[in-house]
């Protein structure tokens, strides 16, 4: 079973990264095989997104 993970933020990328690897980590159980993350520039802040994969 795979799984997925956002984070809507004003905050700056790295600490967005930081917290939504914690969370990808948290999943790791759900897809052991393969994440991926990416962190989007929004309007007004970022949008962070991640995966995890069970292949």
């Amino acid at each position: 079973m795979c799984g997925i993970a956002g984070i809507v933020s004003p905050a700056a990328p790295e600490p967005l990264r930081l917290r939504l690897e914690a969370m990808l980590h948290a999943q790791a159980h759900r897809g052991p095989d393969d994440c991926g993350l990416e962190i989007l520039t929004a309007q007004q802040g970022f949008v962070a997104l991640g995966n995890r994969r069970l292949v």
